[in-house]
C-alpha cells in the first residue's frame, strides 16, 4: 500500500513522470492509474452530455489535464513559456475556452 501512496502522490505533482514508466502496464493492472482513468471519463461524460457528435473525448480530457499541469509547471518554472499573470486565472480560462469550441 504505501508505493500505492506514493504512486499517487507522483501522479498529482508530476503526471506525465507517473504513466511514462516502464511499470506502467503492471500498475494499471494494479489500479494504480484508476482514479486518474475515473476522473477522465467523468469529464467525458460532461463534455459528452454538451456535444454527443464529438467522438474524441478522452483524448480531449487527458490532453487538458496533462496540458494544465504543464501549463503551473511552466508559470512557477518557465513563465516565458505561458501567458499566467498575477491576479488571472489564465490557465483556466484558456482551457475553458479551448474545450468549449472544441467540443461545439
Amino acid at each position: 500500500m504505501e508505493n500505492l501512496s506514493a504512486h499517487i502522490q507522483v501522479i498529482v505533482s508530476e503526471p506525465s513522470k507517473a504513466f511514462h514508466s516502464k511499470e506502467i502496464d503492471v500498475d494499471n493492472e494494479k489500479g494504480y492509474v484508476k482514479a486518474y482513468k475515473c476522473l477522465v471519463e467523468c469529464l467525458s461524460s460532461f463534455a459528452l452530455e454538451f456535444n454527443s457528435n464529438f467522438e474524441f473525448f478522452h483524448v480531449l480530457e487527458s490532453t487538458v489535464i496533462e496540458g494544465a499541469h504543464n501549463q503551473r509547471f511552466f508559470s512557477a518554472h518557465l513563465p516565458s513559456l505561458t501567458n499566467v499573470e498575477k491576479g488571472e486565472n489564465n490557465i483556466v480560462r484558456f482551457y475553458k475556452n479551448f474545450v468549449l469550441k472544441t467540443i461545439q
